[in-house]
């Protein structure tokens, strides 16, 4: 397997090397995006930071060891404007268990406001940025990992070597500022104290290539229509094109089914669907059995979480943020202490309960989407920086997607103010701008118009009947 794994997409990275002036993330979107247009792409992602694992462990497995399996989480956030409007944005996380070698990407909000000028094909947009997330390196998010704990003495160590942290009182900072404008300053010293200092703050993690070539890839998202999810107030619009949940859960698998047939090794893929409150077999009909839609054919009713129906639901369940089954059972944690049964229930008891909540039977058709395999393509991309503006913490990650999420879009200004707030930020903090694409897919009316062009005609002169 092995040798089947690597070899598609060195020539794609290879390529990408020689070619500096183009970044994956423009490659990739510029068929995908209509030509003569401009368009603007921002990524945002966060420090990669440690993590507890994705499903809670058991009582004495969690109290046998003193550190939990390292897992890392990473958010990315992604935006596409046009003329001077964002008009696009797509949220995702990104989790690395390095015991089990396993990624796993959470997809949790993707979103339009309706603002944009010409028609766009957003499934396709959306298809192009996962496959961007699924070609990066994990070594990427394993550089430089702020641990969920920081050892003890790291703070007086810092001091003695006289180095500024967020923690060096104002006295200090001065003392430390004036023996390094001192002529006996010695820079390389400092630098090499920077270093040991990165060392002792920072985790620095690897994956092997043969890790990688067996790196299990699991996508997750959860559908629910909703009138807005990262553009707020964007349902007053009345040119936002707004999905049924039945419309909702047919535009995202049919998303991750294209995915599945051009990213994964079929032979080992499990892709599932379930629908709380349905029934399996009206599932599979509806959703799974149209062989004009689905070109994957190993769907099957379930999910992606390896649980029988006995199997205790906390340790099966994972805790994805902003994710309505997840907060089932963070709810169920909490209550362990006071009653030992909820952390007993099982899959199917949990299944049966969870259709019974609020966000299940408020809304319309709701469903959990999932795929597990290994990516044909050897994921060996590091994000350029100019495509991707990489924060030095979630404080500060937050702040800058509140330019986009704080804004309200019940009118066009809000878009516009948006995608100033972006630019202006970047342009002041980072002297640098937004990624341009320009796009290069044909229109349809252009294209239909060549095929007519190409038809053959004849000029030959039909013959005259002979007069009698």
């Amino acid at each position: 397997m092995n040798g089947t794994i690597i070899t598609k997409h060195d020539n794609t990275n290879a390529n990408i090397g020689k070619s500096k002036s183009k970044s994956l993330l423009e490659s990739l979107l510029q068929p995908v995006l209509p030509e003569d247009n401009k368009f603007e792409i921002f990524q945002l992602q966060n420090q990669p930071c440690q993590t507890y694992p994705l499903v809670t462990l058991p009582r004495k497995a969690s109290s046998s060891s003193s550190t939990p399996p390292m897992t890392v989480k990473v958010q990315h956030f992604f935006t596409l404007s046009h003329n001077e409007k964002i008009i696009y944005a797509l949220e995702i996380y990104v989790y690395i268990n390095i015991p089990m070698n396993e990624r796993s990407i959470f997809i949790s909000k993707a979103d339009t406001n309706g603002y944009s000028d010409i028609q766009l094909n957003i499934k396709d947009i959306t298809k192009t940025i996962l496959k961007y997330i699924l070609s990066i390196d994990p070594n990427h998010y394993l550089q430089k990992v702020k641990p969920l704990e920081r050892k003890k003495g790291k703070k007086s160590h810092c001091h003695r070597h006289r180095l500024i942290m967020h923690y060096t009182n104002v006295k200090d900072t001065l003392k430390i500022l004036s023996n390094r404008l001192s002529k006996s300053f010695d820079k390389e010293k400092q630098a090499e104290l920077l270093a040991a200092s990165h060392s002792t703050l920072y985790l620095d993690l690897r994956f092997t290539n043969e890790q990688k070539t067996q790196l299990n890839t699991k996508i997750c998202l959860f559908t629910r229509p909703a009138g807005f999810y990262l553009f707020t107030d964007s349902d007053k619009n009345p040119k936002k094109h707004n999905l049924n949940g039945s419309g909702l859960l047919k535009w995202w698998i049919r998303i991750i089914d294209q995915l599945i047939n051009e990213e994964f090794i079929k032979q080992n893929t499990v892709a599932k669907l379930r629908v709380p409150g349905e029934d399996p077999m009206t599932v599979k009909r509806r959703f799974l059995y149209d062989q004009k839609t689905l070109q994957f054919n190993n769907w099957k009713h379930g999910d992606i979480f390896n649980g029988n129906d006995d199997d205790f639901a906390v340790s099966k369940i994972p805790l994805f943020p902003d994710d309505p089954k997840s907060r089932f059972i963070r709810e169920l944690v909490q209550q362990y202490d006071e009653d030992a049964t909820t952390n007993r229930m099982d899959l199917k008891t949990y299944w049966i309960e969870l259709q019974e909540r609020q966000e299940f039977k408020s809304s319309d058709l709701v469903s959990i989407i999932g795929v597990s395999g290994i990516v044909e393509r050897l994921p060996k991309y590091i994000p350029a920086q100019e495509e991707t503006l990489i924060c030095s913490s979630n404080r500060q990650f937050k702040y800058i997607k509140s330019y986009v999420t704080g804004e309200e879009y019940d009118t066009e200004e809000g878009a516009m103010e948006a995608y100033l707030n972006v630019k202006d930020y970047l342009k002041w903090k980072y002297n640098k701008d937004i990624l341009l694409v320009r796009g290069e897919k044909e229109k349809y009316e252009s294209s239909r118009l060549k095929r007519a062009n190409n038809v053959t005609i004849t000029l030959l002169q039909p013959r005259k009947r002979v007069k009698k």
